[in-house]
């Protein structure tokens, strides 16, 4: 009650030293308020981020995928067309109605071996093959990120399994889509 007199007192003598100690925010109130604002935009910030991280991871899994239909459709072609594969210098075709007196495809075992699509492969070279040619790595880069490789496996004499693996790497490690069919001696 003092106080309030006090300024009531204050108040009639000079209104304006009144208005300018009831106004305005603390020092404590405005460090408080900006902090508030600082960790909401941080949170904001870092929730952007991350869901930028996760389409573009997104995005990479969809191209990977794409890629790894792409190569099993073009061993399905592969197959209907009688196009050889490669196992070094040894090609089978995946029929013997060519009489190329070369093994079959669907009369060999190749264990886990890999083997590479060669887009445009040189003369005398099978387009699936177990060395890519000049790459020296084997490996079948795409776009500059991606790496395509296909294996075989027997299931029965008639059938194989084709498994095709399309792998990247960025910020967050490798990753790898793989994509299986089998296809049969039809």
């Amino acid at each position: 009650m003092f106080e309030l007199i006090k300024a009531e007192q204050f108040m009639k003598h000079n209104p304006l030293q009144v208005l300018k100690l009831e106004s305005g925010q603390s020092l404590l109130e405005i460090t408080v308020a900006l902090s508030v604002a600082a960790i909401a935009i941080g949170a904001l910030t870092i929730t952007t981020l991350i869901g930028l991280k996760n389409s573009q991871f997104s995005q990479n899994q969809v191209l990977a995928t794409k890629y790894g239909q792409e190569e099993l459709e073009i061993i399905r072609s592969m197959r209907d067309r009688n196009i050889c594969v490669q196992s070094g210098s040894v090609k089978y075709f995946w029929n013997d109605s060519d009489l190329t007196l070369q093994p079959t495809l669907w009369g060999s075992d190749f264990g886990s071996q890999t083997f590479y699509l060669v887009s445009n492969p040189p003369d005398g070279v099978c387009q699936l093959t177990d060395v890519a040619p000049g790459t020296g790595t084997g490996e079948l880069a795409l776009a500059n990120k991606f790496k395509r490789t296909a294996s075989i496996i027997n299931i029965s004499a008639d059938q194989k399994k084709f498994t095709v693996k399309v792998a990247w790497s960025d910020s967050s490690g490798t990753h790898q889509s793989n994509l299986e069919t089998i296809l049969s001696n039809y």
